[in-house]
């Protein structure tokens, strides 16, 4: 029983034949993009799934959502360089030997939810109405994004920044 298909098909056919693959419920390997077209990858997308990607530049970030029938793209007012700061503040409040430091001193340094909930608000909000009735969120990030724990941002703004220092 064949488990597993590699794709090596050319670029014009390799979303029609990786859709076949799937649909067939066997297991894809390909080195090549599965889609090339908005409308392909939307043909690969279940009911439940919708994705995300974004794409960095100096001045703005362009986020493009889709679902199996929706599209959106946006620019968003956030930099590469704003980005990256943002995303190493919020990191910050994970890492835990930067937190036993802070204890050691007398001023822990915790997880920012207001940031959290920032960067959900810029980097998903303006397509939340696309994603947020989906099961499944597939995200593409590109360059400073993909060091963001997407998982870890908050949707809803926080009552406090920062929680209580209670040590």
């Amino acid at each position: 029983d064949v488990q597993l298909v590699v794709n090596l098909t050319p670029n014009r056919l390799h979303a029609q034949v990786g859709l076949q693959i799937i649909e067939a419920g066997k297991h894809l390997y390909g080195e090549k993009p599965l889609a090339v077209y908005r409308e392909e990858a939307q043909r690969l997308l279940s009911e439940d799934e919708a994705l995300a990607f974004w794409l960095a530049g100096e001045k703005e970030t362009y986020l493009f959502a889709l679902t199996r029938d929706r599209f959106r793209w946006q620019a968003i007012p956030l930099g590469q360089s704003k980005l990256s700061d943002m995303i190493a503040r919020l990191r910050g409040g994970l890492d835990v030997e930067k937190l036993s430091s802070s204890i050691d001193a007398g001023e822990p340094v915790l997880f920012d939810l207001s940031l959290a909930h920032e960067l959900y608000a810029s980097l998903l909000g303006p397509v939340e109405d696309l994603i947020k009735s989906k099961r499944r969120l597939l995200v593409v990030p590109t360059g400073a994004l993909t060091a963001i724990p997407f998982h870890l941002l908050v949707t809803e703004k926080p009552a406090v920044a920062v929680p209580a220092k209670q040590l």
